[in-house]
């Protein structure tokens, strides 16, 4: 069950997990964004979007707790349980959904993949160049 908290940048929030609150028709959401790993504050008056924030929470959850008790993660890496198993089942619950929200979250999964990438290679590079020093 979500924590209703003024999503506002200073709030005590320290939850785990996605809250959402609703102040007359505005909805404020905060989360941890998948991509960057950050806190993100939102607000909408769209019960479109507040909507698709609370479906693509849960979808995301419930595949990467899926994916964690399948037998075959047994013999996987956290990277290969979570690219291999929960994103595409997460993508699959959107589309199941509504097939508009899943190209959203296909695009979402298009900037975790890259910033993924980015990442492993920045670790290559930091990785590389302690190399070559205790060479010298």
């Amino acid at each position: 069950r979500p924590v209703e908290v003024k999503a506002r940048k200073h709030s005590r929030h320290r939850g785990v997990g996605p809250s959402y609150s609703w102040d007359g028709h505005e909805m404020r959401y905060h989360t941890v964004d998948p991509v960057d790993g950050q806190l993100v504050w939102w607000s909408t008056t769209d019960l479109d979007e507040g909507l698709y924030w609370l479906a693509d929470d849960v979808a995301r959850s419930v595949a990467l707790s899926w994916a964690r008790r399948t037998p075959a993660s047994r013999s996987m890496s956290d990277g290969q349980v979570r690219w291999m198993l929960a994103i595409p089942m997460w993508l699959t619950l959107m589309a199941a959904l509504d097939l508009v929200w899943a190209e959203r979250t296909r695009a979402r999964i298009a900037l975790l993949r890259r910033h993924s990438q980015q990442s492993r290679e920045q670790a290559q590079d930091i990785a590389f160049a302690a190399a070559r020093r205790s060479v010298r």
